[in-house]
């Protein structure tokens, strides 16, 4: 019995050791209503020393959806090697669950980099503001010569600000225009098909 507490007594050490200074980084996020935004999750770490992970995201609880397309919806980041796979399942109580592994056990890369990019698209409805999302039940595994140590980190608040879209107005033609500029800030003479910026405001002319 002794000889197991002491197992577990150095079995939490080495994982309390090698979370002392890595984990999850989440920059704050803007996103319009309606639309889509890309969410970078990064890894900080000394060492190259974890070869997978897996956490839950609770977007849907509080007004965001993630496509599980993988093309679509999350993507590896810098941070993975190639024989890295990830994983979603489907939202349980508006939380959804990633988990990557590799067959090879290819470590994630030293450093602060990108663990990956979860595409999270703001309901239409929302209110303008700003949400918290989390991401919790966070576990990275640590490979320790032939052996894997699965280590847990403290849960990651994400502020995400909701804003209203950039509204832009369609037309078939313009008349009595002041100043009429392209896309690229060139006055022209009259409105051209496409995006155009009459009277300092963006206008569609089909």
């Amino acid at each position: 019995m002794k000889k197991i507490s002491v197992l577990m007594a150095a079995f939490m050490a080495v994982c309390m050791s090698a979370l002392a200074d890595d984990g999850i980084k989440v920059n704050p996020l803007t996103i319009a209503q309606g639309e889509t935004a890309d969410l970078e999750i990064m890894f900080e770490c000394a060492e190259a020393q974890y070869v997978g992970f897996q956490f839950d995201v609770a977007a849907e609880s509080v007004g965001f959806n993630i496509d599980l397309d993988e093309e679509e919806g999350y993507d590896a980041g810098d941070a993975l090697a190639k024989s890295h796979t990830i994983a979603a399942s489907e939202p349980t109580a508006g939380t959804y669950r990633f988990v990557c592994t590799s067959m090879k056990n290819a470590t994630i890369k030293a450093g602060t980099n990108v663990l990956m990019t979860v595409s999270l698209k703001a309901d239409a409805a929302l209110e303008v503001g700003t949400y918290k999302m989390t991401i919790s039940n966070i576990e990275i595994t640590k490979i320790s010569g032939d052996s894997l140590i699965p280590c847990k980190l403290d849960p990651v608040e994400v502020m995400v600000t909701v804003t209203v879209p950039t509204a832009i107005n369609s037309v078939s033609r313009i008349d009595s225009a002041k100043s009429v500029y392209n896309v690229n800030g060139q006055q022209i003479s009259n409105t051209q098909k496409g995006i155009n910026i009459v009277d300092g405001k963006k206008v569609m002319v089909k």
